[in-house]
Parts: C-alpha cells; structure tokens; sequence
C-alpha cells in the first residue's frame, strides 16, 4: 500500500481565534499564521508523498480552553507529535510503536496539565488529539476526543473513530438513540481529552488498526462534522477526483452554517 497523494485544509469558521492545528507533511499550522486568520481565508496545503517515510504521522488537534488558550494546547501537542515522528522512525516492531506513542501521549497531556496550571492565561486549556500513523501497510489511528477519522471510496464510507463524548457513552450504553442527541444538553462535553488533569490518572488513547484496499481516509475536526449530514459528507467526497477540489467543497460547505467553528480537513489518497 503506498500513499499517492494527500491535501490539508484548515479554517477559522466564524470565530473570533484559531484554535485548531495539525501535523501534516512534517508542516504544523505556525503560531504567527494561528493568529492571523482572522481574514477568514483558507489555507491549505498539498503533498505528492514521493518520499515516503519509515512511519508517517498525519494529526488533527483541535484546541478548548477560552480565548488563546486552545490554540496553546493544540500547538504544544502537533508540535510533540512532529518531534516524536522524527524520534520513532527506527522503531523494531508495531507493539513498541503503540507503547512509544501512549506514553508520549500521556507526556503530552501531563505537558499541557502543567502549562496550564503555572500560566493563569492558559488556565483548564485542553486539546483533543486525532493521530493517523502508517507504517508498512499497516494503519493505526489514536483518538482522544471528537475529531474523526473515516474511510471511503466508491462503494463505501465508514467511520473509523468514536468520539470520546457523553452523547456517545450514553448511545453505547443503549441510554440514549442518535435521534435524541440533539435534545441532550451535554451531548458534546469531553469526557476526555489533553489537558484532563486527576492526580495519578494515566492518559491513553483509544486505537484502531485496520489495513484498507484503495480508498481514502478523512480526518476532520468537529468544525466539518457538525455542519455536514453523514450523507452530505459521502456526496461531496465522491464528487470529485481532485482532493484539492473536494476539500474546498467541504469547507465551502460547512461554512454556509453562519456560526461555524474552526475546520481543518485532512484527506490522504491510497492505492496498492
């Protein structure tokens, strides 16, 4: 399985600061671009991947926490997650890769727990974590939080992650139908996330593993999936060969909801 191409998009939404970042191509979203998007333009970057590392990172780290303050986190955690890819490319075996990851993330979290501890203005900041790692042809995917990871292609969409949330505890609880989470007033509060600070409490991420034929793999924050119906999602990824094209048109359409969040989409292409 090699990776042929992949296309990163990120956007303000309508908000008045940046909190979203990602690990992309080794590029994270630098702080003084962070702070200068509030001209609402899109950014976007695009990788042919004609050099193909030992193990690849693509990440999605969408920062809480009050004005500056998530930004801080998500930056502070793409940052740790593009140092740790260029640390992990001599790795022996997958099982020491997922420890090596699990520990860095429980690191991280204790990281951004202190930060926020010592710096009033950072104060109870947190970031979710959206991991996709390649090795071989084997791909493996952290999440901590409600970004998503999904995978589709002509005759399939699939969503890959669960979203670390009450609505979604309660729903695998069978307490809650999909049709009455809206009416759930905590149906989006994390339940976990970087940042989660309970003294002797180890962080560690949910994982997934699969391997997959041609298709493509999304990862996107909640800025796109809370504007955009699964079938509307499946439409538009399928409208176009171009990931630069559809990328656009996802974002595009996720900013017709006037009060949306931050957006950044990540769409990697595969083939055999």
């Amino acid at each position: 399985m090699t990776i042929k191409h992949a296309v990163c998009f990120t956007h303000i939404g309508d908000r008045p600061n940046h909190e979203d970042n990602f690990l992309f191509a080794t590029n994270t979203l630098p702080q003084e671009i962070q702070n200068s998007m509030v001209d609402k333009e899109l950014v976007f970057f695009v990788n042919e991947l004609k050099q193909k590392k030992t193990v690849e990172f693509y990440a999605i780290s969408d920062g809480m926490g009050g004005y500056n303050a998530g930004e801080v986190a998500s930056r502070v955690c793409t940052k740790r997650l593009a140092e740790l890819e260029n640390q992990i490319q001599n790795v022996d075996t997958v099982g020491e890769l997922i420890k090596e990851i699990q520990n860095s993330i429980n690191d991280l979290n204790i990281e951004i727990c202190k930060l926020s501890q010592t710096h009033s203005e950072l104060r109870e900041m947190g970031a979710t974590m959206l991991l996709l790692v390649i090795i071989n042809n084997i791909f493996l995917i952290f999440n901590i939080g409600d970004s998503r990871a999904y995978y589709y292609n002509d005759h399939q969409f699939k969503q890959l992650t669960k979203d670390n949330t009450e609505g979604q505890r309660l729903l695998d609880l069978n307490l809650l139908k999909k049709d009455e989470l809206d009416n759930f007033p905590d149906y989006k509060r994390l339940n976990r996330y970087l940042g989660f600070n309970r003294p002797g409490y180890t962080l560690k991420a949910d994982e997934y593993f699969f391997k997959i034929n041609n298709g493509n793999i999304l990862l996107c924050s909640d800025g796109l999936t809370d504007n955009i119906s699964n079938q509307e999602l499946y439409s538009i990824l399928n409208s176009n060969k171009d990931l630069t094209v559809v990328g656009k048109k996802l974002v595009q359409k996720a900013l017709e909801n006037k009060r949306a969040d931050n957006i950044t989409i990540i769409i990697i292409s595969t083939k055999r």
